[in-house]
C-alpha cells in the first residue's frame, strides 16, 4: 500500500534511496529528513522510498505525516512482515531512479558519506560499503568477520563487508537480480549473484555508529545458525546459475 502516488511529471530521479524499516518509529524521522536534506546536497532529482515491513508501532504513521510535507518521499507499507529481503524488493521494484542507494532506518550510517562516492557511480555496477568500525558486540563483531569469511570462500564474492547495509547500485542491474531468500541473507544473494553474473563491486569504506534508540529485531545466534543454512541454500542457487 502506497501512501499516495507521486512522480506524476517529474523528472527521472538520478537517485532512489530505499529504506526498509520495521518497528522503527524512534529513528524513521530522523532517516527520512537526513535523506531529503541529502537530496538538496547532492543537487539532482532524488526520491525517498521507505518501506514500512509490517510494523506494529508509529513507523508508517510518521511515514505518512513527512510524506505531506516532502514530496520526493514516498511510503509503502506491508501489511504483513516479509523480511528485510521482501521490502527490499519491493523498494527496488518501486524505485525509478538511475541509481539504487539503499541503507537501514536505524540511523547507524550517515547518508552524506555518500556525497564523496558520487564519482565512482558511473564506474561501477555496485558500490558496497564496508565499516571502518562496526559498532556492535565483540560477539556479534566476530560473527561477522567469520561469516563474511565463509561467504567470501564458499560464493566468491570479493567485497569486504558483505552485510554493511550501505550499498549503492545501477538500476538496470538491481532490477535484473533475483531475489529468492529471506531475512538478513538478501545482501549476500546480491552480491554473489552479482559476482556469478560479472557485475562488477566496488568496496568504499563507510562509518558505523552504535544504535541510539529502538531495538534491534536480530538475534545473533538464531542468525548465525540461520545464516549457515542460507549460505548452503545460495550455494545452490549460484550452481544453478553456472549450469
Amino acid at each position: 500500500m502506497l501512501s499516495k502516488k507521486k512522480g506524476v511529471g517529474q523528472p527521472t530521479p538520478f537517485l532512489s534511496i530505499v529504506i526498509p524499516a520495521y518497528n522503527e518509529e524512534e529513528n524513521i524521522k530522523d532517516v527520512i529528513e537526513k535523506s531529503v536534506e541529502f537530496g538538496k546536497k547532492l543537487g539532482k532529482p532524488c526520491e525517498v522510498i521507505v518501506v514500512d515491513d509490517g510494523s506494529k508501532d508509529r513507523t508508517f504513521h510518521i511515514c505518512k505525516e513527512l510524506a505531506e510535507k516532502y514530496p520526493e518521499l514516498r511510503c509503502i507499507r506491508h501489511e504483513r512482515n516479509k523480511g528485510k529481503a521482501g521490502a527490499l524488493k519491493t523498494g527496488f521494484k518501486e524505485a525509478k531512479g538511475e541509481y539504487i542507494f539503499y541503507t537501514d532506518a536505524d540511523n547507524q550510517y550517515d547518508i552524506n558519506e555518500l556525497l564523496q562516492y558520487i564519482n565512482l557511480f558511473g564506474k561501477y555496477d555496485i558500490l558496497s560499503g564496508y565499516r571502518l568500525n562496526k559498532a556492535i558486540s565483540p560477539f556479534r563483531r566476530f560473527a561477522s568477520w567469520l561469516y563474511n569469511v565463509i561467504a567470501r570462500k564458499l560464493l566468491g564474492v570479493k567485497a569486504r563487508d558483505i552485510e554493511c547495509a550501505f550499498k549503492v547500485f545501477r538500476s538496470k542491474v538491481i532490477k535484473n537480480i533475483p531475489i529468492k531468500t529471506k531475512g538478513f541473507m538478501v545482501e549476500t544473494e546480491i552480491l554473489a549473484r552479482a559476482t556469478v553474473c560479472g557485475y562488477s563491486i566496488h568496496d568504499i569504506p563507510v562509518h558505523h555508529y552504535a544504535r541510539r534508540k529502538g531495538k534491534t529485531a536480530v538475534s545473533p545466534l538464531k542468525e548465525a545458525l540461520r545464516s549457515l543454512l542460507g549460505l548452503y541454500l545460495i550455494k545452490k542457487e549460484i550452481l544453478k546459475i553456472k549450469k
